[in-house]
Parts: structure tokens; C-alpha cells; sequence
């Protein structure tokens, strides 16, 4: 009997998903080509604006490759991304332990990409083989916007498509930044997603699970909150640590934005807060299962963090946080940045 191959068996449930997919807003080819040139113009000066915002030079060579793609597009990009965290190409059987097509089944895959290629604006993906054009000097990765989703968003806000695809390819740069400056966050987030897998019995997930989304449909926590032990729970404190570092320093780069960089900075702002605020009971039960919930979060109490630090320490007090794993927030230090302060001034 020939074994499975997980990244095979991955690939097979991402490629249902692009099938399915809705195509998003009905343009002309003219428009849907205009909303691409928009998209890359944007990226490319969105890479000149952030180091400076962000009082951190790029280390070398170009920031990130640029690539815009539709739905379905991200849907397979998004698949090989976590194809490659995962290692599913590499893995082997474990006695005792689940293989993480196991843990997330071919239908689970399906739902939750096809879920999310409709969410989705852009995305840093330090993962992923190369998918945007080549470039002359290396880059840390690959920056992908959705453009669709870009669009259908920017109409539903009622804003001006070049200053929100500038807005957002600003986020999207200040991630591809933070990457090249903690280029060691690649295996930190590999080994924390290993460790995660590896914690769950083959036995006992599976039913773990179908309780947890019972949980949820109910009103509960987080099906990930809720199937995961207690070391399971001290490696999703610190990759949920490292995230709101992640999410909230790149909101606090957005906030630097000027009128003079982009004329309509506040109102983005005001409306794409309030967009993120309005979600629908349907949205809301599948923001748990995915714990898409958990991103909200991460964006408030990171930021929160970030800036407390700037005002109490400065840029490059802050900016030390991308030296190493040991220079990461905890958990706890996240609502004390006092005390993460103290902390780094010690370790060198």
C-alpha cells in the first residue's frame, strides 16, 4: 500500500477550494487592469515609505517580490505557504501522533481557504516559494495582495482606491521589514507550529475537536482554546505574543502615515476600524472556529504595547525586539511594557 503523501493531500483539498471560490466584483478588463497597476505602484512605493515610518532601515536588498493576484491565486499561494510551515513535504509518521492533515482534514482546508480568500487584502508570506517576478538583489519574501478583495472592500468603504491600496500594501511592507530585520522568526514560527501538532494524541483529537466546534456553535471560546493542553496553551501564548507584536507594529506604522503621504490617512482609519468592528453573527461563529477572533485582539493589545514603548523608550528601544527571540514580548509583558523594557536592557 503506497503511503499517503500530506502535501499532496493538502495541495488536493487548497485546489477544491480555488474551484469553488467566488471570483469576487464583475469589472471590465480594463478596470480589473487598472486595479492591478494600482496594487503594484502601491507595494513599490509602500517599500520607500515604511523604513522611514518605521525608523528602521531596510538591512539589504529589495524589501519583498510583489505579486497580485485573484481568489483563486491566493487560495494555492496561501496552501504552499502552509505547506511549507508545516513541513508537510518532509513529515513523517509519529507513533502516537496525528499528521497535521489529520489534525486539519482535507474539508477543514477547504472551508477555511475558501473562507479566507474572501477576507483576505494582502499578505507577507516569508514561507512560500517565490511567486512575484525575480529581482536583482534578495528579498525576504513574497507580498501579496488580493486584488478583488482590495476592490470590493474599497467600494463598500466608499474610499479612494489609490490611497487604501497604499494604505494596505503599508501594513503588508511593514511585516515584509520586520521579517528582514528577524530573519530567525522563520524557524521560531516553525518550531512553535511543530510543537503545537505534535502536542495532540491521535487518539483523543479528533473528538477534542468535534466538541470544541459543538463549543463554538453555542457561543463558546475558540476551538483552539478549547482542544489544546497546557503545553499546547504556553506555545499558542507565545506565538500569540509574537503575533500582536507582529499586527500591532504594523498598525502603529499605518498610524505615522501623514496627510502629505496619503491625503485620506484618517478617514481610512476611522472606516476600516469600524469595518473591522462590524462583523455578523455568521462571521462572528466563524471567526472563532478559525480564530480569526483572535487577530482583533492581537491588533489592539500589540499596538497598545508598541507605542507605549515608543513614548516611554523610543524607536530603538523598540526596535531591539527584532535582535532575537529572547527580545519578544510574553504574554504578560504585552500589558506590562515596563517591564519587557527592564527586561532587554539586561540582556546585553
Amino acid at each position: 500500500m503506497t503511503a499517503r503523501n500530506p502535501s499532496q493531500e493538502w495541495m488536493k483539498s487548497a485546489q477544491l477550494a480555488a474551484r469553488i471560490v467566488r471570483p469576487g466584483p464583475q469589472v471590465s478588463p480594463a478596470k480589473a487592469q487598472e486595479v492591478v497597476d494600482v496594487l503594484r505602484s502601491s507595494a513599490a512605493l509602500a517599500a520607500d515609505l515604511v523604513p522611514e515610518l518605521a525608523h528602521l532601515p531596510v538591512p539589504q536588498g529589495t524589501l519583498s517580490r510583489v505579486s497580485v493576484l485573484d481568489r483563486r491565486g491566493w487560495t494555492l499561494a496561501a496552501a504552499r505557504s502552509m505547506d511549507e510551515l508545516l513541513e508537510l513535504s518532509h513529515s513523517t509518521p509519529i507513533d502516537g501522533k496525528p499528521d497535521p492533515t489529520d489534525v486539519t482534514s482535507g474539508v477543514e482546508v477547504m472551508a477555511t481557504l475558501t473562507f479566507l480568500s474572501q477576507r483576505i487584502l494582502g499578505q507577507f508570506d516569508p514561507f512560500g516559494p517565490a511567486i512575484g517576478p525575480e529581482t536583482t538583489t534578495p528579498a525576504t519574501g513574497n507580498l501579496v495582495l488580493v486584488a478583488p478583495n482590495v476592490l470590493a472592500t474599497q467600494r463598500s468603504m466608499a474610499v479612494d482606491l489609490d490611497d487604501f491600496a497604499l494604505w494596505v500594501a503599508i501594513h503588508e511592507q511593514t511585516h515584509a521589514l520586520q521579517f528582514a530585520h528577524a530573519p530567525w522568526l522563520v524557524d521560531y514560527m516553525k518550531d512553535n507550529a511543530r510543537a503545537l501538532i505534535n502536542g495532540f494524541s491521535s487518539e483523543t483529537s479528533l473528538i477534542q475537536w468535534v466538541r470544541a466546534v459543538a463549543n463554538v456553535l453555542r457561543g463558546g471560546q475558540s476551538v483552539f482554546e478549547a482542544v489544546l493542553d497546557d503545553q499546547q496553551h504556553q506555545t499558542l501564548e507565545s506565538v500569540l505574543a509574537m503575533m500582536a507584536l507582529l499586527e500591532g507594529y504594523a498598525d502603529t506604522v499605518m498610524d505615522a502615515v501623514t496627510d502629505d503621504q496619503i491625503a485620506s490617512v484618517r478617514s481610512l482609519r476611522r472606516r476600516f476600524d469600524a469595518r473591522r468592528s462590524d462583523l455578523t453573527r455568521r462571521q462572528e461563529i466563524i471567526g472563532r472556529l478559525l480564530g480569526a477572533n483572535l487577530k482583533s485582539d492581537q491588533y489592539r493589545l500589540g499596538a497598545g504595547f508598541v507605542r507605549d514603548v515608543i513614548s516611554a523608550a523610543g524607536h530603538d528601544t523598540m526596535n531591539r525586539v527584532w535582535t532575537g527571540p529572547q527580545y519578544l514580548p510574553s504574554r504578560v509583558e504585552l500589558h506590562n511594557p515596563a517591564d519587557w523594557i527592564q527586561r532587554i536592557e539586561n540582556l546585553d
